[in-house]
């Protein structure tokens, strides 16, 4: 995948100009760079949610899942329904929850859980999407290390022949991920 801008504002403030960027078919990616530098902005626009630039994107995802910055979860269901919403398949879902280290937590309303366990469970909702590009946006963040070290096993498990990119602000999180190719902003 391959994207080309010639420009990308908001308003009077330039993001990008003249920027090309480069992420290769089934292999782990990550962009980073320091809060402001247009991370998140370059996310959007690879996985087709903003095509408000001057540009072209080759290899543009056919199947993209997007794993934001907030778990943008339903606070006021069970942790099972909020994966339900994107798999049906129950026993993929609480198989996800096992290998994420929430056993026993699908009857748990989100909003009882803590702030790591919710990243969890938004990492484990991306996961059951069928998907040919996974963007994941600070998958890490309220993670401790061996729960890191644990959902990005699981991740490069189930993304295994596909892409990744991910944003960060931290280096770990390339070596986390397996990623080859690094893009600094």
């Amino acid at each position: 995948m391959r994207i080309d801008i010639k420009e990308k504002r908001f308003g009077d403030k330039i993001i990008f100009k003249d920027a090309s960027f480069s992420f290769p078919d089934n292999e782990s990616s990550i962009i980073i760079a320091p809060s402001g530098k247009g991370k998140t902005t370059l996310m959007r626009m690879l996985s087709g949610l903003d095509d408000d630039f001057d540009g072209t994107i080759t290899g543009k995802p056919v199947k993209p899942v997007v794993l934001f910055q907030e778990d943008r979860l339903v606070e006021c269901i069970t942790v099972l329904s909020n994966l339900s919403a994107v798999n049906a398949n129950k026993h993929a879902a609480i198989d996800m929850l096992s290998r994420m280290g929430l056993d026993g937590e699908e009857r748990s309303i989100v909003s009882t859980l803590s702030g790591g366990m919710k990243r969890r469970v938004a990492i484990a909702r991306a996961l059951l999407v069928d998907f040919d590009v996974l963007f994941l946006d600070e998958p890490f963040s309220g993670l401790d290390s061996d729960t890191k070290s644990r959902v990005a096993s699981v991740i490069l498990q189930v993304a295994s022949g596909r892409t990744i990119v991910a944003i960060s602000h931290s280096e770990e999180d390339a070596a986390l991920l397996s990623a080859r190719t690094l893009v600094s902003l």
